[in-house]
């Protein structure tokens, strides 16, 4: 998280673990999303990035008003690191889509997490 509010977390993709000797590392993106005011402009800079120059992964960008998925699929036709707002209330991501119950950790939890009241922190006292 950066004095702005802007929060970037970075998750490999299936069958990425680990540095590539070609590629950059992953963890640069998460820097250079904490360089900007907000999550618009940080998930727009890196959009402009060469896909390429990276292994596979899953990225969120989010800010008090904004929250945006990128996700490079790591694959030699992919053109473009891709941007998805995050639909608002629940989501969950792993190493797979957001939200896809391909995933084993999505398939087992998701449905507790949407079945669980919601969150209301009004109805807790704050201890001085």
């Amino acid at each position: 998280m950066n004095d702005h509010g802007v929060v970037a977390a970075i998750l490999n993709r299936r069958a990425s673990l680990g540095p590539a000797p070609d590629k950059r590392s992953r963890g640069e993106l998460v820097l250079e999303a904490l360089d900007h005011a907000d999550a618009v402009s940080a998930a727009e800079a890196l959009a402009e990035l060469n896909p390429a120059a990276y292994r596979s992964f899953n990225m969120v960008v989010a800010d008090n008003r904004d929250a945006y998925w990128l996700r490079n699929l790591g694959s030699p036709e992919a053109k473009v690191i891709e941007i998805r707002p995050l639909p608002q209330g629940l989501s969950m991501l792993t190493a797979y889509d957001v939200n896809d119950r391909e995933s084993p950790r999505v398939a087992r939890h998701l449905p507790d997490f949407e079945a669980a009241e919601a969150p209301a922190p009004a109805r807790f006292k704050v201890r001085p």
